[in-house]
């Protein structure tokens, strides 16, 4: 998986947590009313917390160790032994 790729992925899901986390931190009832979308509606009252803590620890865990990943020894320039 080339560096580049890692980034993109990574960015997206500290966007997607972020975005999650808040709305259901900030708009508890359209969080409850409207997630996950497109007509369905499934969520119980004491899972908006849970949300809220899972996706913002995610995304701040993601960035917190964003400096501290390792390139592959491809990307590194080294020899891989196949």
């Amino acid at each position: 998986m080339n560096t580049t790729y890692r980034q993109v992925v990574l960015g997206l899901s500290i966007l997607l947590g972020l975005f999650v986390g808040g709305w259901a931190a900030f708009f508890p009832r359209a969080f409850y009313d409207d997630f996950p979308g497109a007509t369905l509606a499934w969520v119980s009252v004491d899972v908006v917390g849970n949300v809220v803590s899972l996706s913002v620890s995610l995304a701040f865990g993601i960035i917190l160790l964003l400096p501290y990943r390792t390139p592959s020894p491809a990307a590194a320039g080294e020899k891989v032994a196949r």
